[in-house]
């Protein structure tokens, strides 16, 4: 049986990647697939993942969004939980991903506003993004806006790997 875990540690967060993590991930675990299902979570979030439909396995990680230690802990859960492929609803996948990956693309902010940002922050995002959109198994946009944002970023060569949601 094909096992996927799902990177839902921003469901602990009211708006944005929270909402949609949401709102995404209990249709997501609806479907009668025949898949197994993990779901990566903060603790703080223990309480929503409880409540998901098909009664995932959950497992905790209390790493913080884009630091050293994710780069290390969620390759550990993903080995540890023997999944066959992570679902991430957002671009920030570690470096050293055991296992093949889709991830969500919301947004190129930082490659339209750099200033926004640290220069160790750019450096880290443009890393990180890059390193996504070219080794996702699939990715999702969720506008023809970022799609279009996406190809002149990366090249036509992402578009048999790319899908649009909205």
């Amino acid at each position: 049986m094909t096992s996927i875990a799902i990177d839902c540690r921003f469901a602990q967060f009211q708006a944005g990647l929270g909402r949609y993590t949401r709102e995404l991930v209990p249709r997501l675990l609806s479907r009668t697939d025949g898949f197994s299902y993990t779901v990566i979570v903060r603790p703080e979030a223990e309480g929503w993942a409880v409540n998901l439909p098909g009664r995932p396995t959950v497992r905790f990680c209390s790493a913080a969004h884009y630091s050293l230690r994710e780069q290390l802990e969620v390759p550990r859960i993903l080995r540890t939980s023997r999944a066959d492929l992570l679902f991430t609803p957002h671009f920030n996948v570690p470096c050293f991903c055991p296992v093949p990956f889709v991830a969500t693309i919301h947004d190129l902010i930082l490659h339209r506003y750099p200033n926004q940002a640290s220069l160790p922050k750019r450096i880290a995002y443009r890393v990180l993004m890059r390193r996504t959109v070219m080794h996702a198994r699939r990715l999702i946009s969720v506008s023809s806006f970022v799609a279009t944002e996406l190809r002149a970023a990366y090249g036509d060569g992402i578009l048999p790997r790319l899908s649009v949601i909205g």
